[in-house]
């Protein structure tokens, strides 16, 4: 007959008992922590290549079409449009799968054979569409072709994309294990963006042309398809399936589609006053879009860093704070020929100064604004997908907005300001939200009542005549000292 165990043997096997498990849970944690180091270069590798190839998208079409404003209208729109449609149509699959690392390869797959196929796609594209167009086509059908053209043209890369996202986000969260990761992604994601933006303008085209800078794009896009395949897929009790729910506050759709509406306005709206000051050229066009990408990298990493809450008094908050900043900026606009003439002699680094200054602040506060709304929606849906697709989907109607409305309807200059009175529109109803948009409300209505100086350059002694502004250029004819009348085009 066996003795029965004494109390010292069984604390001993207890002992051992706990020592296993502790070791065991702080392995599952090393691995989950090497994890989400891990994703970091992919998230940012992705930008990387998403902003590289509108980069180059925006070149090859402005060749095809002749005119660089509408060729970076064409792609805003067709690229937003493109991102939108992914990110309604992917959502739900990446939410639903247990591996969403691997939906994500091939999405990046996806768009490594795609941005190949653009190498001569888009060009031919333009060609055909020459023909179609004719040589003196009506203002609905040119406009109507080169958004178009961008759009269906680039559509299985933009799709893709618009998954990307929220694959990413998922992934992280999985990885991390918390919820609370979405503006944190995001920032990363347009910091990597950023980067693609100068290297791809800069560095790459001028060294190795389109084709090799789609070809390097490419591969970013495979090395990010590998690496979210080794890092593999989380544990299963990480990957805890949610049932699907629509955004159950009308608001917050509200608020998101108006906020990618606001946001792209405002970055056409600015970039079409800079024109007038500063050499508008593709490497403006570039400063300009890394300016805005910098601050709005740099605001979803502070609000993902804050640790603050989604919730409606934050929200007011940002929204005061973005159209604050949007109006500060309509303000200093006018002055902006002034800081190009200090900083003339500093070449590109001269103008990347100017775009800082006009997009810095608005883009801070916007890409904290967006990513206090997107973790709300993943809060309630367990996916980032639909925001993305919201948010996108007025980001790509915005260019049209903003070259056929405002612009003709009221001037670039006086846009500026009812974009940031549009941000006061969203405030959630309370006795706050007055308190909140007093300040903003105030000085717009002081700037509109006080119109800021015409940034078209007059020489000493000489006067303006007329200025117009159209979807596509502002014009202006000013007479100089001596009596002699000329025609300047967008400052030149």
């Amino acid at each position: 007959m066996q003795s029965e165990p004494d109390g010292t043997a069984i604390a001993s096997a207890d002992r051992f008992t706990h020592v296993v498990q502790d070791e065991a849970g702080f392995a599952r944690a090393r691995q989950a922590a090497n994890r989400a180091w891990a994703l970091i270069p992919i998230v940012t590798a992705s930008g990387f290549a998403g902003l590289g190839y509108e980069i180059v998208w925006t070149r090859q079409l402005s060749l095809a079409l002749g005119t660089e404003m509408m060729a970076v209208l064409g792609v805003i729109a067709g690229f937003f449009g493109g991102l939108a449609l992914g990110a309604f149509a992917l959502d739900r699959p990446i939410r639903r799968s247990q591996s969403p690392s691997r939906i994500y390869a091939i999405l990046e797959a996806v768009i490594a054979v795609w941005g190949l196929i653009s190498v001569w796609l888009l060009p031919a594209a333009g060609r055909a569409l020459a023909p179609l167009l004719g040589t003196e086509p009506s203002a609905v059908l040119l406009w109507a072709g080169s958004l178009a053209l961008p759009t269906l043209v680039l559509l299985p890369a933009t799709m893709a994309m618009g998954g990307t996202l929220a694959a990413l986000e998922r992934m992280t969260r999985q990885a991390r294990g918390e919820a609370r990761v979405t503006a944190g992604v995001y920032g990363a994601n347009t910091a990597g963006a950023l980067a693609g933006t100068l290297a791809s303008t800069f560095l790459l085209i001028p060294a190795l042309g389109f084709s090799g800078t789609l070809l390097c794009l490419a591969a970013v896009n495979a090395f990010c398809a590998l690496g979210a395949l080794a890092v593999g897929p989380a544990a299963k009790a990480d990957t805890e399936q949610r049932r699907p729910e629509r955004i159950r506050d009308l608001r917050l759709t509200i608020t998101l589609f108006a906020t990618g509406l606001f946001g792209i306005a405002f970055e056409v709206l600015v970039v079409r006053l800079a024109a007038q000051v500063m050499e508008d050229t593709v490497y403006t066009f570039a400063g300009l879009l890394a300016a805005y990408l910098l601050g709005t990298a740099a605001g979803s990493l502070l609000w993902q860093r804050s640790g603050r809450d989604a919730n409606d008094g934050n929200l007011r908050g940002l929204l005061a704070a973005t159209a604050f900043a949007c109006i500060t900026t309509a303000a200093f606009a006018p002055y902006a020929g002034r800081l190009v003439e200090l900083v003339s002699t500093a070449d590109v680094f001269g103008e990347l100064a100017v775009a800082i200054s006009l997009f810095l602040v608005p883009a801070t506060a916007m890409g904290a604004l967006f990513g206090l709304l997107a973790q709300r929606v993943s809060d309630q849906r367990g996916s980032v997908g639909s925001a993305i697709g919201i948010n996108s989907l007025g980001a790509c109607i915005a260019p049209l907005v903003a070259a056929q409305v405002l612009i003709p309807g009221v001037g670039a200059w006086t846009a500026l300001l009812a974009v940031a009175l549009g941000y006061l529109l969203l405030l959630p109803p309370g006795r706050s939200a007055l308190l909140w948009s007093a300040v903003p409300a105030m000085l717009a209505l002081v700037l509109w009542l006080n119109p800021a100086p015409s940034l078209t350059r007059v020489p000493s002694g000489g006067k303006l005549l007329a200025v117009r502004e159209g979807p596509m250029a502002t014009a202006s004819v000013v007479d100089d000292a001596a009596g002699v009348r000329y025609l300047e085009v967008n400052g030149v």
